[in-house]
């Protein structure tokens, strides 16, 4: 009996209506700060589908949208979290050359695979969960406990520093954090993201530095010295030089300190991720100063202040005069008490694939994705999801690939929660 209901759920998910609205939602811009209409888009699709979803949202334009399949109220309750926001948008021209290409901010369909930056991340798997809850609730097939469908923003990470403050500099915080408090729980989360279909149930901290390098007095141009030593030159900027490159042959030997454990492996890694110092516009003296904000990926219970200590330290042998300061800690987690809810995805990825699902690739499980907040509430947690990601430069998803991982996710539920007798 509970074969032939699996068999009536899975044939109800159509690999075209998971591609069709991968795209409807891919196409939609949502960059960081700006998830409102795609959050609108999935609202009334969700509401189409009877899921009567609410809106939970720290300022009204960035909600999360969560919808729910009721169950009969006897069983666990799983949540799907996918997010709305893209890491990329049209005015990040520090950061890119062409922040504008198609393939950045917009989707589109070539025969058998769906491309764009939104589809990838994160609009395919967020389709994939939807169209098996609706092929759930299609069934008639009623579950023991509630699935809950939760949209989120604020995954990508903005993080207010200096005068980027505000909601519009919020990520995390307002994100799935700010919705598990207000009431997006569960007794397990599976986070839909791309891992090339493996399972993963470990993620990496993270902890911001600001390093703020001095230089002598600023000078008029005509009055500096010609100073080939940077650490004696008086321009902060030259005083850069020394400190990163000091930073960056830390960072190689810093990347050694791998996590492994059975839901994947942590590298953490550290990279300078934006430098300011002088203004364009008046550049007619040397600089007083000159700021690196430095990305530094953490294992699980790392400290924060011990990377503080070490770095004052290398860092100190430039002679180079300084001041570093941590901004912002986010610690990492490996998923406690998962084991049902990663014996459910196993299975139901067997039942489609025919083989194991494998080891998630390091950088699945180096990262941030929202398994962090809902592990850190204690709700067990993992990723799992259709191709590879957009962080090592892949823009495109099979259509097969989008519809297999929706059966996936269908049986994952109806193992999860359980069919109700």
């Amino acid at each position: 009996m509970s074969d032939d209901l699996f068999g009536k759920v899975v044939g109800l998910v159509d690999d075209e209506e998971v591609a069709e609205l991968a795209y409807r939602l891919g196409a939609i811009e949502a960059p960081a700060g700006a998830e409102g209409p795609a959050a609108d888009e999935v609202e009334a699709w969700m509401r189409e589908q009877g899921f009567r979803p609410r809106r939970i949202g720290l300022v009204e334009e960035r909600p999360s949208i969560v919808g729910r399949v009721k169950g009969r109220g006897d069983g666990p309750t799983l949540v799907f979290n996918a997010h709305l926001d893209t890491a990329i948008g049209r005015e990040d021209t520090l950061t890119y050359i062409d922040p504008a290409q198609p393939k950045y901010i917009s989707a589109w369909r070539e025969g058998d695979r769906v491309f764009g930056n939104g589809v990838v991340n994160d609009k395919a798997p967020m389709a994939c969960f939807l169209i098996a809850a609706a092929a759930i609730a299609r069934s008639g097939v009623e579950l023991a406990g509630d699935l809950v469908l939760h949209a989120v923003p604020g995954e990508i990470g903005l993080e207010p520093v200096d005068e980027f403050q505000g909601p519009d500099h919020l990520g995390k915080d307002l994100g799935a954090r700010y919705a598990i408090a207000h009431g997006v729980v569960g007794d397990a989360a599976l986070v839909a993201e791309a891992t090339g279909n493996t399972i993963g149930w470990v993620q990496a901290g993270k902890a911001f530095f600001k390093l703020t390098v001095f230089g002598d007095e600023p000078l008029y141009t005509p009055f500096t010295p010609a100073e080939p030593d940077p650490v004696k030159n008086p321009n902060a900027i030259v005083r850069l030089a020394p400190v990163i490159t000091t930073f960056n042959e830390w960072a190689a030997t810093y990347s050694e300190r791998v996590y492994r454990c059975s839901g994947g492996t942590v590298v953490p890694k550290a990279v300078i991720g934006a430098a300011r110092s002088g203004r364009p516009d008046k550049i007619t003296k040397s600089t007083e100063l000159a700021v690196l904000y430095l990305d530094i990926r953490t294992i699980p219970n790392q400290n924060p202040m011990d990377l503080q200590r070490e770095l004052t330290k290398t860092l100190g042998a430039t002679g180079v005069p300084f001041d570093l300061e941590c901004f912002l800690h986010r610690r990492g987690y490996e998923a406690q008490n998962i084991e049902p809810l990663a014996a459910a995805t196993r299975q139901s990825h067997v039942d489609e694939f025919g083989t194991e699902p494998g080891d998630p690739a390091p950088p699945v499980t180096s990262m941030w994705r929202d398994i962090t907040p809902f592990n850190e509430a204690g709700i067990p947690s993992l990723t799992y999801g259709p191709s590879s990601s957009t962080g090592g430069g892949n823009f495109s998803v099979g259509v097969a690939e989008l519809g297999a991982t929706a059966r996936v996710y269908a049986r994952t539920a109806l193992r999860y929660c359980r069919i109700a007798k």
